[in-house]
């Protein structure tokens, strides 16, 4: 699928308004503002329900894609989730150890109950209800996404369009409702709500909204929408997504906006994937593309990050350079573990192109030619997973 480098930009976006929030909340008593009337990204958190929602119109978009390749759905559905898992395996290897490591030898934790206790965050288990303490607390995310698509993504392959047009919105709708009617807003991820925790029913929520709000725009597609209405839909998604962002910085909303904030998001998010606004070329572009795929490393970086300054710079620094210097930092070293994931995949495909055409009679540069294709075809597959 082509990338879409709105959508990239803002992954970035609303990674960094949730790590701003979380900035904010390691520092109550130093109430964190914007202005004399904005404070600093409280309800930033609302991003996650993007990325929920992106995943799920992703899924939907997969499933649409390849649903009569003519795989077995358990076979299928095993190669999806170890495809999301792979993803993600490189980062998560990094900063659980890089983790370990700083609880060890900076905080003189004993390795093998630091080990003990974190051993469901290693297999991404954080989330079942298996007891044990998070080294990469942000990992709820990644956690609640596998399951919900264990589930999810058979059951559209097999029955797709009643997944997509009828289960998925009241599921989502019902899923959201359910969580605020409980915990009066959706961020209580470790809220246990009768089998199971509430954010793994809003991450079920958030992922049929997804599903569905891609249907609505496939059905769509081929329609020609004159300028003025591409005009009119470029504003709604201007305002939109200001709205959005006002919410994160205002304080003005009751705890329980966020499920009309996440439908606000739900609908921008295909607007924004259908490509109808204008602008779209504006943000194709590699570094756009460069900061969306720094979105992930950035939003698991941060744990870390938070904790060391937090512990050791904090009391040194004013509020700004604080804030500062932390996302700063943890923006730098997501750029720096998304580049050594990059080159390594890429020498990978390498070396795997440079055995595919071993003992072919070659020129140079018909070589280099077939490897170029051949990694940009890999680069590609490995953008479509990480999608």
């Amino acid at each position: 699928m082509k990338k879409n480098g709105k959508i990239e930009i803002l992954r970035f976006l609303f990674c960094l308004s949730i790590l701003c929030y979380h900035i904010s909340s390691d520092y109550p008593e130093r109430a964190f503002m914007l202005t004399r009337n904005l404070n600093f990204f409280y309800e930033g958190r609302i991003g996650v329900e993007f990325f929920f929602l992106t995943t799920g119109y992703l899924t939907a978009s997969k499933i649409f894609r390849t649903k009569d390749d003519g795989v077995n759905v358990f076979v299928s559905t095993a190669r999806f989730i170890w495809g999301k898992i792979r993803v993600v395996l490189p980062f998560h290897i990094i900063l659980y150890s890089l983790g370990v490591a700083y609880r060890v030898i900076l905080r003189g934790q004993p390795l093998q109950e630091t080990l003990g206790y974190s051993w469901p965050n290693i297999f991404f288990l954080q989330m079942t209800g298996i007891p044990g303490k998070n080294i990469v607390n942000v990992e709820w995310y990644i956690a609640s996404m596998l399951m919900v698509l264990l589930i999810v993504y058979p059951l559209c392959r097999v029955f797709t369009k009643t997944m997509v047009y009828v289960i998925s919105p009241v599921v989502g709708v019902a899923g959201l409702a359910y969580v605020i009617y409980c915990c009066g807003n959706l961020w209580e991820v470790k809220m246990m709500l009768r089998y199971t925790y509430a954010g793994n029913i809003r991450a079920l929520a958030d992922i049929c909204l997804g599903i569905w709000i891609f249907g609505v725009f496939y059905q769509i597609r081929e329609i020609q929408f004159s300028e003025f209405a591409r005009f009119l839909a470029t504003l709604c998604e201007i305002g939109g997504y200001g709205f959005v962002f006002y919410y994160m910085v205002s304080g003005r909303f009751a705890p329980s906006d966020c499920g009309i904030f996440a439908v606000l998001i739900c609908l921008l998010t295909g607007l924004t994937f259908s490509d109808i606004p204008l602008g779209g070329k504006l943000f194709q572009n590699k570094f756009f593309y460069f900061l969306g795929s720094c979105s992930l490393p950035v939003y698991l970086s941060q744990n870390l990050i938070r904790a060391i300054s937090k512990q050791y710079v904090a009391e040194f620094l004013t509020d700004v350079n604080l804030v500062a210097g932390t996302v700063l930092t943890t923006v730098l070293f997501g750029m720096l573990l998304q580049c050594i994931s990059e080159a390594a995949h890429d020498m990978r495909i390498r070396h795997r192109i440079r055995r595919k055409y071993k003992n072919m009679h070659l020129e140079r540069a018909e070589l280099e030619a077939l490897e170029l294709n051949d990694l940009l075809l890999g680069r590609e597959s490995y953008w479509d997973l990480k999608a």
